[in-house]
């Protein structure tokens, strides 16, 4: 099998309203880091986490859109069914 034909690829979007923990969430599961003092994310954060179960790639695309929802993109994302 080609590392092609064993990686798995998921495509994430965090939504939810402001200052809930969603960058904080997504920091915690891909760097493994907790922060406590609260900095407001602007734009977008996007983070990538490679891990390997059982010989196989999983790669996390990790989008947090925070203000960009209500733009063109984030209506993009969620037509191809990348929210979640």
């Amino acid at each position: 099998m080609s590392d092609s034909e064993n990686a798995f690829v998921f495509k994430i979007t965090v939504i939810g309203d402001g200052a809930v923990g969603k960058t904080s969430l997504i920091k915690k599961y891909t760097q493994g880091s907790f922060q406590k003092d609260y900095i407001k994310t602007l734009g977008a954060q996007f983070s990538k986490y490679d891990e390997e179960i059982d010989g196989r790639l999983l790669e996390h695309l990790v989008l947090n859109p925070e203000t960009m929802l209500s733009s063109s993109f984030g209506i993009s994302l969620a037509k191809q069914n990348l929210c979640l």
